[in-house]
């Protein structure tokens, strides 16, 4: 394909986009989950009510609760009436969100559970999941999920072209199950601390999403048609009624200190001591309920989970995903055309030189959503190792979006030595497209993604052409059930 064809077929293709997205503005989406079918309203606490988390459904304030009942078949047979009956009751008060199921089983006894380490897959598991879109913008949203023998899975959902599930992300919550001779049971508290979310806004989105594997049956409340799913958050239901919310104070101190001592005494030598001291801290506060700030002094990391042990039969390097906290926390801001393989920004790259570690002596953080903006920003210093200096690394990201499933951004990162000069340090700079529609020809889903990305020569003794230091590309996506295509085309400078 020559670029003068490519040019136009990408114009064609944001024309009829623009159309289809115009002409969604002004007709009501078919999607059956705007509907009044799928909007509950969460039931408040009185200050004399508590809830134990035991997986029974025994207090009395469940019994004033209008559950969702209203479930249908994804799989095996769409649209078809599920096997057995699942009710949803949802209450809060000030501090938490509680969730309760009962998850009726005419054959108990055939109840699957297998997993119980948190985060596991549960495909050969009876499984509840829901997700929270608390922002209630269609675009990113909480994952959570669990099993019979009360496994904890959670995730961070980001969509776009493809569904990416950052399941190294692991929040503060509660969930305890029961089986019993009617089915299975289970009981969940969400501290509202542990979630990001606009107070002022009363409505989010949710949905629910049952298994029950020995007939490999999956039902949901809302979006159960093979084009949408749980995992399509401007498809899921609305759950209303949530007011006067608190967050706490919106500060968070983890300060840390570790100490070591070592004796040596060899045959025949003298006794050597060595003693050693370390201390740090992380700190973060809320300016607003949706724009968070977070700073780190001497980062530690001793409590992130080693990556898996992997083999690597192939010329190309492993790929390991981030599982530090400090820099899963709204990683989803920083999504970058993640269908089209270009990634301009890997936080795991932050800390590591030649495989080798570097300490991170400070950092600053600033991530948040104000409307339909969203905005992330790290500076981080590292410290000298055997093999590097100490280093600066910036990223900042920016995206609108736009219509209803859409967004356009900016992302920029630097990376150079302290006291380099402008010209030795790395700079790139990005920007993306994304598109999207779920009423294609009715209630069809279409994908359309653009991006553009330059980087400098990164060394004043050393330069290129301009075409060499970029990437660009766009990509059609045609997401639908029986029918799964796309085509793309992309450039990579040398």
């Amino acid at each position: 394909m020559s670029k003068t064809a490519t040019i136009l077929f990408s114009i064609t293709v944001v024309l009829c986009f623009c159309t289809d997205l115009r002409a969604k503005q002004t007709i009501q989406d078919e999607n059956p989950a705007t509907g009044a079918e799928y909007v509950i309203e969460a039931f408040r606490l009185s200050e004399s009510e508590s809830i134990q988390i035991d997986g029974i459904l025994n207090e009395s304030f469940w019994d004033l609760i209008q559950p969702i009942t209203n479930f249908t078949q994804q799989e095996p047979q769409e649209g078809g009436n599920p096997s057995e009956k699942t009710e949803i009751y949802i209450a809060f008060d000030e501090t938490n969100l509680y969730i309760g199921a009962m998850l009726y089983d005419s054959n108990p006894d055939q109840i699957l559970a297998y997993q119980k380490r948190r985060d596991q897959g549960l495909g050969a598991d009876d499984r509840f999941m829901w997700i929270l879109d608390t922002f209630n913008t269609g675009r990113k949203a909480y994952f959570f999920e669990t099993n019979p023998a009360a496994l904890r899975g959670d995730g961070l959902l980001t969509v776009g072209q493809g569904t990416n599930i950052n399941k190294a992300w692991n929040g503060i919550w509660d969930a305890k199950t029961q089986i019993s001779n009617q089915g299975w049971s289970v009981e969940i508290r969400i501290p509202f601390r542990s979630i990001d979310f606009d107070p002022d806004n009363m409505s989010w989105g949710i949905n629910f999403q049952r298994t029950i594997r020995r007939v490999n049956e999956e039902i949901l409340w809302a979006g159960w048609k093979r084009n949408q799913g749980l995992f399509r958050p401007q498809n899921a239901g609305t759950l209303t009624g949530l007011t006067n919310l608190s967050q706490g104070l919106g500060l968070e101190v983890k300060p840390y200190a570790t100490g070591t001592r070592n004796m040596r005494q060899p045959l025949g030598e003298e006794r050597s001591i060595d003693n050693s001291m370390d201390a740090g801290f992380d700190v973060s506060y809320s300016f607003t309920p949706s724009v968070r700030a977070s700073m780190t002094i001497n980062t530690d990391f001793a409590e992130t989970e080693v990556d898996q042990r992997r083999v690597n039969l192939t010329r190309f390097p492993l790929r390991f995903p981030e599982q530090r906290d400090f820099f899963l926390e709204g990683s989803g801001i920083f999504s970058f055309v993640p269908a089209s393989g270009v990634e301009p920004f890997f936080s795991r790259r932050i800390g590591l030189v030649g495989g080798q570690p570097a300490p991170i002596i400070g950092g600053l953080r600033i991530l948040g959503i104000e409307g339909n903006t969203n905005m992330g920003l790290y500076q981080i210093r590292t410290g000298e190792s055997d093999i590097s200096a100490s280093e600066d690394f910036t990223a900042a990201r920016l995206s609108q979006n736009i219509f209803s499933e859409s967004s356009v951004g900016l992302i920029y990162t630097r990376r150079g030595q302290t006291g380099d000069s402008p010209l030795d340090t790395g700079h790139t700079l990005g920007t993306d497209l994304e598109l999207g529609t779920s009423s294609f020809m009715g209630s069809k889903n279409l994908q359309f993604q653009a991006f553009f990305v330059w980087h400098n020569d990164g060394s004043s003794e050393f330069s290129s052409q301009f075409w060499d230091r970029t990437s660009r590309g766009i990509r059609l996506n045609y997401p639908n059930f029986p029918f799964y295509s796309w085509v793309s085309y992309r450039e990579f400078g040398s």
